[in-house]
């Protein structure tokens, strides 16, 4: 269904599928020395000598940024929402307005934790039950890989982490973005200048004597990887705070010429992150673009057929993301690259873990209408005389 010239909710559906997709990629075939014990695949296509699977799996990495913008850009809609129900209510009460983006950053961490809780309650047993050795089942390893505070069962859970800190900083953001003088141009600015400052100038800091030991610690660790991937989230708070992702998309829908150029653009996007060579550093202007060109290609006749699955994996991409790496790298990988071919090897996986999503969620619905059940037959109404 078409979404219309409004960047929708659809719309991020679509791109958190398709970022998914992306993260299965990046994690089959970024990393040849993670593919062990016989395991191999075989490249279908080759460019420049170079396999089509590594371009796409250092790709891949894109991910992290597209799901950080998306999370920025929902956040900010999401809160500006909840402003409007309040200030219908009471526009002169500045109080509530202070206390309601404490409490709404408050709610999208509990909100962040359900499902992340969910595939934790279901995949850690079945971890220690197969003796997957990362695993502990010590209550001090389980509380913390529980809160997402230091998490040591899954290596690629550390975005969990990472999101946390930046929800919780959301007000800050929020206070800068809605000041009186605010200003696109003067906004993105800031954020390329903090980008600039997070890469080059603050691990310079990392030297000086009098920080270098702090710069060691585990806490310094994940603040700074944090501050690394920011400039993502904080650029989707600014596309959302100015409206540019719908105001762009409806002066292109429909466009021929916007079409090719955005197939052109997203090639051009996989060379040129490939060549440069510079990892994340620029990933914070190439969400957006990404973003944009994706769904004016899914606003075409073709596209709109089409765009219905990654919809459908785009629902999924929280449980997707959380299992995974289980399958095609602890548990079953000889399995998962038996195929050969990586695009079947992509497809098992991408199998295997929507089908995982698909169990997770009938479990957690059993669970739900047992409880519901249950309780209900413990703590029923007495029947009126």
């Amino acid at each position: 269904m078409s979404s219309g010239k409004l960047f929708s909710r659809q719309d991020t559906k679509l791109v958190k599928g398709f970022a998914i997709l992306l993260m299965l990629y990046h994690h089959l075939f970024a990393f040849p020395n993670r593919i062990q014990d016989g395991s191999s695949y075989i490249s279908l296509l080759s460019v420049l000598g170079i396999d089509s699977a590594e371009i796409l799996g250092l790709f891949g990495k894109m991910c992290v940024a597209l799901f950080l913008f998306l999370g920025g850009y929902g956040t900010w809609v999401s809160y500006q929402a909840k402003k409007k129900k309040l200030a219908a209510g009471d526009r002169n009460d500045d109080s509530l307005q202070n206390c309601s983006l404490s409490n709404f950053a408050l709610n999208k961490v509990k909100s962040l934790y359900v499902p992340y809780l969910k595939v934790f309650a279901i995949v850690v047993p079945v971890a220690i039950v197969l003796g997957d050795a990362r695993v502990s089942a010590s209550l001090s390893a389980l509380f913390w890989n529980a809160t997402g505070l230091n998490i040591t069962y899954n290596g690629e859970w550390w975005f969990f982490t990472d999101y946390l800190i930046l929800l919780m900083a959301f007000p800050l953001m929020v206070r800068y973005f809605d000041r009186k003088t605010a200003s696109f141009t003067v906004d993105l600015l800031a954020v390329c200048v903090w980008n600039a400052a997070v890469m080059w100038l603050i691990p310079a800091f990392a030297h000086v004597d009098w920080a270098s030991d702090f710069a060691k610690s585990i806490l310094w660790g994940k603040l700074y990887q944090t501050m690394q991937w920011s400039a993502c989230f904080v650029m989707g708070c600014l596309f959302a705070r100015w409206d540019l992702l719908s105001r762009i998309k409806s002066k292109f829908v429909g466009r021929c010429l916007a079409v090719i150029c955005s197939l052109l653009c997203l090639v051009g996007l996989v060379v040129l992150r490939y060549k440069l060579d510079v990892g994340m550093r620029y990933d914070f202007l190439w969400a957006p673009v990404f973003c944009l060109c994706l769904v004016i290609l899914f606003e075409t006749k073709v596209g709109k057929i089409a765009r219905k699955p990654f919809e459908s994996i785009g629902c999924h991409s929280t449980n997707i993301w959380l299992t995974h790496s289980f399958f095609c790298y602890h548990w079953c990988q000889s399995f998962i690259y038996l195929p050969k071919w990586s695009p079947l090897v992509f497809l098992l996986l991408l199998g295997v873990s929507y089908a995982s999503s698909l169990l997770i969620d009938l479990i957690w619905k059993w669970i739900e209408k047992t409880f519901h059940r249950v309780d209900g037959k413990l703590f029923f109404d007495e029947p009126s005389a």
